[in-house]
């Protein structure tokens, strides 16, 4: 997010938190560099040609009042003021896909493994054929 020189990686759609924050005049001066511990690895890599898995930065969320905030907070890393907004969303809607998502997420970033999983279980239940959740579990059960 180079706006607030915020640099996070994702893996299967699902953020794995951010990386380091940019000193100020190195945004002009960023290329991509992939690296591997061993042989035969292999990557895709997504310039914008097709859809991005990682849905955080929608323009429909962010743009949604209820979910504004929250996602700055997820972010640009205050996770636990995003997580505390979330909890508080999920009172009032337990069935919030949205808040489930974005609460499991954090959850797996804060190493709270147990609580990503119920999270996400949650989600699949209501949505049981959403391949982002699906994906994340497995993400959260190998952490």
């Amino acid at each position: 997010m180079l706006k607030k020189k915020i640099v996070f990686y994702t893996k299967n759609g699902v953020n794995l938190g951010i990386a380091c924050y940019l000193p100020n005049g190195l945004e002009e001066n960023l290329y991509p560099c992939v690296g591997f511990r061993s042989q035969g690895g292999s990557i895709e890599v997504n310039f914008g040609n097709r859809k991005f898995e990682y849905s955080v930065m929608n323009n429909k969320d962010i743009c949604d009042k209820e979910y504004e905030g929250i996602l700055y907070k997820f972010i640009i890393g205050e996770y636990d003021k995003a997580l505390e907004d979330l909890t508080k969303l999920l009172k009032n809607d337990p069935k919030n896909e949205n808040a489930l998502r974005y609460r499991g997420e954090i959850n797996y970033l804060m190493k709270k493994y147990n609580e990503s999983t119920d999270d996400l279980n949650n989600l699949l239940e209501i949505k049981p054929k959403y391949t982002w959740a699906s994906e994340a579990r497995k993400l959260v059960v190998e952490a």
